[in-house]
């Protein structure tokens, strides 16, 4: 069954908090029962004020229901967010899945949202919701040199590198290709306006359109994002700031956590 386009209104739609938490937060649904999930959030949340649902739509199976959505249809979403409301953007973005939980989430969605702290995320500019350094940092892709570090069984992912490598160029024309690429997976992420400006808006109707464009699978041309909104918002190819300060400066949990054991031969900072 084709993809079908719903006006979705809880699931996937722009969602204003500015007035009550300060924040723009913008979901994007995997699935059409994730609406549940957003319901969940919204309800939790509280306090929504306007909820904006005539531009944002999303494309999602029917059939069956509770099939993923293509990885790069989440990035399509998202820099679509970017590229319409760039003049006109609020303090800070949230970007999240359209899930209240997830194996690469360290709380719910809703924890997570509540207990950032915002005045971290106006000195950082960007923050991942993900702390956990497995199983992308601190070396993840290596596009020269092909020795990337590998956690447990994940294996290297030989095509995630040699997309970004190819795919560098069109996206980053002017910047050259980084020895090491790694930050926190799982594409979601806070972001404030200012790191959001430090890119045109031309530069991201290009990400766009390559996206629109490649002949990559959804699934991989996603994976290539997911490995690079953190560079498009720091200019950090390496951005792994030590789990449990992330843990505890930009969330408040500040007991000592219970984090994946490294690869051999990596030291993770503040790692007990």
């Amino acid at each position: 069954m084709a993809p079908a386009w719903q006006d979705v209104r809880l699931a996937g739609l722009l969602l204003t908090f500015i007035i009550n938490i300060g924040f723009l937060t913008y979901w994007r649904p995997f699935t059409a029962s994730s609406s549940a999930d957003v319901k969940s959030v919204l309800k939790s949340l509280g306090g929504l004020g306007r909820l904006e649902n005539l531009r944002y739509k999303s494309a999602f199976q029917l059939d069956p229901p509770s099939e993923d959505a293509p990885y790069g249809a989440v990035d399509k979403v998202y820099l679509s967010f970017i590229i319409d409301n760039y003049d006109a953007l609020p303090w800070s973005v949230i970007f999240v899945h359209g899930h209240l939980d997830a194996w690469h989430q360290e709380d719910t969605a809703v924890n997570l949202i509540h207990s950032l702290n915002r005045n971290q995320l106006a000195r950082a500019g960007y923050i991942s919701l993900r702390c956990d350094w497995f199983p992308s940092c601190p070396a993840e892709l290596r596009p020269k040199d092909h020795d990337a570090v590998v956690w447990g069984n994940e294996g290297l992912h030989e095509d995630t590198e040699k997309a970004v490598s190819q795919s560098w160029r069109q996206l980053f024309p002017n910047e050259p290709l980084p020895e090491t690429i790694a930050a926190p997976c799982c594409a979601q992420f806070a972001v404030t306006r200012q790191a959001i400006l430090r890119r045109s808006q031309a530069d991201f109707e290009r990400m766009r359109q390559w996206l629109m464009e490649t002949l990559m699978t959804d699934e991989l041309s996603g994976r290539v994002f997911e490995k690079l909104w953190a560079y498009i918002f720091t200019g950090e190819a390496v951005h792994c700031p030590p789990p449990q300060m992330c843990a505890c400066k930009y969330f408040g949990r500040c007991d000592p956590q219970v984090w994946e054991a490294p690869p051999s031969g990596i030291e993770i900072p503040e790692w007990p």
